[in-house]
């Protein structure tokens, strides 16, 4: 397969742009001593609803430990709370308290104004296309690592 310069230089910049995105994360995330798994582990929580533990080792790709780890930091710090499940004495849910919710919400509203200057830039159809290009790769992506898991 002959590579395409074209797709080279588009790798390139989408390696440049999540090495902006990291750092900035990294950035605003370690003023409040909050790594991106603390983040993303609240994020879940908030937009899926309350999970278990083993959900977010999944989810955050670690191991059970790990996510135990993670789950007493934030635990310390009032932005998540244990509770127990109502089905299975054996399985802790989580769920983000107020200050966490607080937290995430501040943190996603800094993100949407790095993004939303240059995208409201754009007229609809390129917005659309953009949105539509990010969804393939993703799409491309999860079947990717599916195929390679079998």
């Amino acid at each position: 397969m002959e590579k395409s310069n074209d797709v080279i230089e588009l790798m390139a910049l989408i390696r440049q742009l999540r090495l902006r995105f990291g750092s900035f994360y990294t950035r605003i995330l370690s003023k409040e001593k909050m790594t991106i798994q603390h983040y993303t582990m609240m994020f879940l929580i908030l937009h899926q609803g309350n999970l278990n533990m083993k959900t977010i080792a999944t989810h955050l790709g670690v191991t059970n430990p790990a996510v135990t780890h993670l789950v007493d930091s934030l635990e310390k710090r009032g932005m998540i709370k244990r509770l127990p499940c109502e089905t299975d004495r054996r399985v802790t849910m989580l769920t983000v308290t107020e200050e966490g919710k607080s937290f995430v919400n501040t943190f996603e509203d800094q993100c949407y104004k790095l993004v939303a200057q240059p995208f409201e830039d754009f007229d609809d159809e390129t917005r659309m296309n953009i949105k539509k290009f990010y969804k393939t790769i993703i799409t491309n992506f999860d079947e990717e690592l599916h195929h390679e898991n079998k």
